[in-house]
């Protein structure tokens, strides 16, 4: 953030460092609450979330700060489309987190997932409907399939070792660790890989 404000001479980008040293901030706020106070569930999900959406942000600073990099023209209706695949991961991404910390909620994590996988693959099958492939978007796409397929199959494999909250702060097999961890960085994959695709849809200009 400090490097931003000294060399970034455009205002907006250098808001988007200041707002990422915030949210870094509250980050650690919010990890001491969650020890502090032994894992109260409204501040652990809130922890999570933000966690997320910061690690958007620093996609967004990346992007804005490469070589080259000119706003475009919106990619209608792609840019609808890859929106809402990112919009769609980040609620299943926050009815995890409610899952995980409050016990509850299974069914409409899984009716979540069902929706997640419809959304990413019509919006990926959108933009592999254009022959134009702009500013990568079509590779974002497949990226972004794969990975919900991945994450589909993980999340199956997690609900068969369904367990209660409590457990969660004690010790777990291994095995169930493994997939639950393995789960969580692939729902963050998807998530950036649907928002890059979101930013490459919003700023690039199709191609004649």
């Amino acid at each position: 953030a400090g490097w931003i404000l000294w060399k970034e001479p455009r205002v907006w980008v250098r808001w988007m460092g200041i707002g990422a040293f915030g949210a870094v901030i509250l980050q650690g706020l919010l990890g001491a609450f969650t020890v502090w106070y032994k894992l109260p569930p409204l501040v652990s999900i809130g922890h999570g979330a933000l966690a997320e959406a910061f690690f958007c942000l620093t996609i967004a600073i990346a992007v804005v700060l490469r070589p080259g990099f000119a706003p475009g023209a919106r990619l209608q209706p792609l840019f609808g489309w890859c929106l809402a695949s990112t919009l769609t991961v980040y609620a299943q991404i926050l009815l995890g987190a409610y899952r995980r910390h409050s016990g509850s909620g299974l069914i409409w994590h899984l009716l979540g997932a069902t929706a997640t996988m419809l959304v990413v693959y019509t919006a990926g099958n959108q933009v592999l409907q254009d022959p134009k492939d702009p500013a990568g978007v079509r590779r974002s796409a497949w990226w972004a399939m794969g990975l919900v397929g991945a994450q589909f199959a993980l999340g199956m494999a997690a609900a068969t070792f369904v367990v209660r909250v409590d457990e969660f702060k004690g010790s777990l097999d291994p095995l169930h660790v493994w997939i639950r961890n393995f789960h969580l960085a692939t729902g963050a994959a998807l998530l950036a890989t649907c928002f890059l695709m979101t930013l490459r849809a919003a700023n690039a200009a199709p191609r004649k």
